[in-house]
């Protein structure tokens, strides 16, 4: 099947209790929420760069720059991402594509769906660099207690004065790495 033709399934409808901005028939490639986790958002971190780089493709194919002021269409023109509040989840951003983008965006917008629809990850070292930084993140964030309790849980084989440093210990088993992954 021809990656444009997934596109069909993906065209935005206004559910009936819906109030806000109403994309009503261009395309949702991949959306996010306050509780997406690493796999979600790197996928649509990912999914945004790619269709940003087609766009400015089609741009450039079109004689537009995309860093032109007055460059008409914009790169905004046909990818765009808008968030709209949810009373589950706090709120939705979704990555959307115009019906009216060139075949080339609009093909790029099917691989994605189609890669996704067949295996969950678009990009796995985005996703491992992604959980990497997170993970690295919560242990600057880290109280000098929790650190304490989370050297002592993993059982690593490292210093007690670690605790005190933001970069995290690195025992030769990778320990308190994967502890704090699990």
């Amino acid at each position: 099947m021809h990656a444009i033709e997934h596109l069909k399934d993906c065209r935005w409808t206004t559910p009936d209790h819906y109030m806000g901005f109403d994309p009503v028939g261009d395309f949702l490639v991949v959306s996010i929420t306050r509780d997406s986790d690493t796999v979600e958002r790197s996928n649509f971190r990912c999914a945004l760069a790619s269709l940003a780089a087609k766009t400015d493709e089609a741009l450039a194919r079109l004689g537009c720059n995309a860093q032109d002021e007055g460059a008409l269409p914009s790169r905004d023109t046909w990818v765009y991402t808008f968030r709209a509040s949810h009373f589950l989840c706090g709120w939705v951003e979704y990555l959307m594509v115009r019906a009216d983008a060139p075949d080339e965006v609009l093909q790029e917008a099917g691989e994605i769906i189609c890669s996704l629809s067949e295996y969950p990850v678009l990009d796995d070292d985005d996703h491992t660099l992604l959980e990497d930084e997170e993970i690295f993140q919560h242990w600057k964030d880290m109280s000098l207690s929790d650190r304490l309790a989370v050297l002592q849980q993993s059982e690593a084989q490292v210093s007690l004065f670690t605790i005190r440093r933001d970069e995290m210990p690195d025992d030769e088993q990778g320990r308190v790495y994967n502890w704090l992954r699990d």
